[in-house]
């Protein structure tokens, strides 16, 4: 597993992953914002990209907030997915982000389960 912390200003994102039964498990702690999506960007999105991964799994549980930007780069490595005919699935919707992910529709696209292991279930 690896983690990287990645600091702006007062705003923090650290980002660990792991690749683990042909799904790509990401855990998010801090804030994925404007000013943080960049690193999500070069460690996440760049490897579904070049590596086609096919099983994708967001564990927000330790997410403090998320703006739009975030939620639009959520999007887009759905896409991505998608285009590899895989899926993408979100765990740990926690009450700090719970609103504005309900708001964006974001859970309309993005299959929510409760945590990393019902993801084995769902996807095989």
């Amino acid at each position: 597993m690896c983690a990287k912390l990645y600091r702006t200003g007062d705003r923090m994102l650290v980002i660990s992953t792991e690749y683990r039964g042909g799904v790509f498990f990401v855990r998010l702690r801090g804030e994925l914002t404007k000013d943080t999506i960049y690193k999500l960007d070069n460690r996440v999105t760049k490897k579904v990209e070049a590596l086609g991964i096919c099983n994708l799994v967001f564990n927000v549980t330790n997410l403090k907030f998320i703006d739009y930007k975030g939620i639009n780069k959520f999007l887009y490595n759905y896409e991505l997915v998608r285009n590899n005919n895989g899926r993408v699935l979100l765990c740990g919707n926690n009450i700090n982000i719970k609103e504005k992910l309900k708001k964006s529709r974001l859970l309309n696209y993005i299959y929510e389960i409760s945590d990393e292991l019902c993801a084995f279930k769902i996807l095989y």
